[in-house]
C-alpha cells in the first residue's frame, strides 16, 4: 500500500499485549456536527487472547492530551471476560473548530487494577469539525 503501514483490525490478529481501540464518533471515524449538539462516541476496545483485561478508560473529548473523564469499567463485557468492552459516551462542543477526541483505554495481565504498575495503554482517535 505505497510503503503504509497496516496493521491488522483484531487484538486475536495483532498479538502483542496492547489493547486495540477503535473509536467511532456518530458511527464513522469522523464527523461533521453542529457547535453546541451532542455526538455519540463507541469505543471497543479488546486485548489480545491471554494478555489480560481491560481495566480503564478515559475520555479526552477536546484532544487536549489531558483525558480528563474516567469511565469505569464494570466486571461485564460483551464477552463475558473482560477481554473485550464497549463504551458509548456523548459530548457536545460549544465552539467551532476542529477536534481530535481520544480514549486512552488501559488493560491488565493480572492483579489490581487500581495500581500504577504493569499496565498497558493504546488510544483511539476520531475527527470532529464542529461549524
Amino acid at each position: 500500500m505505497d510503503g503504509q503501514v497496516v496493521v491488522p483490525a483484531t487484538a486475536a490478529e495483532r498479538k502483542g499485549i496492547q489493547p486495540v481501540v477503535t473509536l467511532k464518533v456518530n458511527g464513522g471515524v469522523r464527523a461533521e456536527v453542529a457547535a453546541g449538539k451532542p455526538v455519540k462516541f463507541t469505543a471497543v476496545i479488546e486485548v489480545p487472547p491471554g494478555t489480560g483485561k481491560v481495566v480503564a478508560a478515559k475520555w479526552d473529548f477536546e484532544g487536549e492530551g489531558a483525558f480528563p473523564i474516567a469511565q469505569e469499567i464494570k466486571g461485564s463485557s460483551s464477552n463475558g471476560s473482560g477481554t473485550r468492552v464497549t463504551l458509548t459516551a456523548s459530548h457536545a462542543f460549544p465552539r467551532p473548530g476542529t477536534y481530535f477526541a481520544t480514549i486512552l483505554a488501559t488493560s491488565l495481565r493480572e492483579g489490581d487494577p487500581h495500581t500504577s504498575y504493569a499496565r498497558v495503554d493504546n488510544i483511539g482517535r476520531v475527527r470532529l469539525i464542529v461549524r
